[in-house]
């Protein structure tokens, strides 16, 4: 053993992979502009899809149709920004809402959110839900032999004999 580190097989195969994705990134840009409908998107995009095409390079088949192989990359990397996104709470800056309006504005996102149907105090209903989504996050989190524990103790509110 020379000690030397050994190149993988995606940098041993480096002007393969740029040789193929150059014919292809232009229609990649248009699908993904289609896909986002923002070009600044499209191009993170396609700049994701071609740097994890390139990890996984070892993996493609020579002879194979690497446009489709590249444009699957790309859709699915749209399709997890889109899930990443609708995970993400909503940003609101009431600096655009005139003050005298935040408390209708704030009645009116809270009402929509269903926090006005038996909760006397909407704020208070509001924190509650937080606190349960973080207890689901975290719950979400744990490994699933303590995760189905957990969740039958703190959502089920099942004793400790009962689990």
């Amino acid at each position: 053993m020379t000690g030397t580190p050994q190149a993988s097989p995606a940098t041993d195969r480096r002007p393969e992979f740029e040789a193929l994705l150059r014919p292809v990134l232009g229609r990649a840009y248009q699908a993904a502009l289609h896909f986002t409908r923002d070009p600044v998107d499209a191009e993170d995009v396609v700049q994701e899809a071609a740097l994890l095409a390139y990890r996984g390079f070892g993996g493609f088949r020579p002879g194979s149709n690497f446009r489709a192989w590249f444009m699957r990359i790309l859709t699915n990397v749209f399709l997890c920004n889109c899930r990443k996104a609708r995970r993400a709470p909503a940003a609101i800056s009431l600096d655009d809402v005139p003050e005298h309006c935040i408390d209708h504005y704030l009645y009116a996102r809270t009402y929509a959110a269903g926090l006005h149907g038996s909760a006397a105090d909407p704020a208070q209903a509001f924190l509650s839900r937080l606190d349960g989504e973080k207890v689901t996050r975290a719950l979400h989190s744990l490994p699933v032999k303590f995760r189905v524990v957990a969740a039958l103790y703190f959502v089920d509110e099942l004793s400790y004999q009962e689990i």
